[in-house]
Parts: structure tokens; C-alpha cells; sequence
């Protein structure tokens, strides 16, 4: 049975479950990334690209307000508002509030 992995990104500290291992450093995060380690925690919205999809990661990302969404792979039978191809740059589509609910 495949393992699924997650990573999950936190627009700001209020919003991070005190439970979790949270990383709040670049490096951290890029190592866990590297890793492959099955669940990541962290703040570090820089890491947030379509190369996480690639690799096999559910991404989700959790806003400040406590909305919590997941950004998928687009295909045609999955055209949702957070689904996207790997080509596009989701830092980018992240900063200009093309996800926020």
C-alpha cells in the first residue's frame, strides 16, 4: 500500500495546530522536502511550487482566517478553481490571491 504524503503550508502562526512539528526555516522545510518525509508542517509559503504534485505530495495550504484548501493537478476531470498545471508557478498564483477564499 502507497503511503500518502502531505505537506502543509501556514499563511500565519495562528493558524498552526499545536500538535505538529512546525517548520519555520527554509532550510528545515527543504530538507524534509528532500527527505521525502510523509508529513510536513511549515510556514515557508517560498516552498510552495507544482513540483511538490510532481513528487507525489498533497499540498495544502491554510490561511490565516482557518480556511483550508488543497491545490491539486489539473486534468480533465479535475478543472477546479485549485487545480493546476505543472507548468504554472503556484508561489506566484498563491501571492496574487488567485486561491483565497
Amino acid at each position: 500500500m502507497e503511503t500518502t504524503m502531505e505537506i502543509h503550508f501556514y499563511e500565519a502562526i495562528n493558524v498552526c495546530p499545536p500538535d505538529r512539528k512546525i517548520l519555520h526555516d527554509w532550510e528545515s522545510a527543504t530538507i524534509a522536502i528532500n527527505n521525502k518525509i510523509n508529513e510536513i508542517h511549515t510556514t515557508q509559503m517560498c516552498i510552495l511550487g507544482s513540483t511538490l504534485l510532481g513528487n507525489g505530495y498533497k499540498v495544502f495550504v491554510h490561511q490565516g482566517n482557518g480556511i483550508t484548501y488543497e491545490i491539486t493537478v489539473w486534468s480533465k476531470d479535475n478543472v477546479g478553481n485549485r487545480a493546476v498545471r505543472y507548468s504554472q508557478n503556484l508561489y506566484n498564483l498563491w501571492k496574487s490571491n488567485v486561491f483565497r477564499e
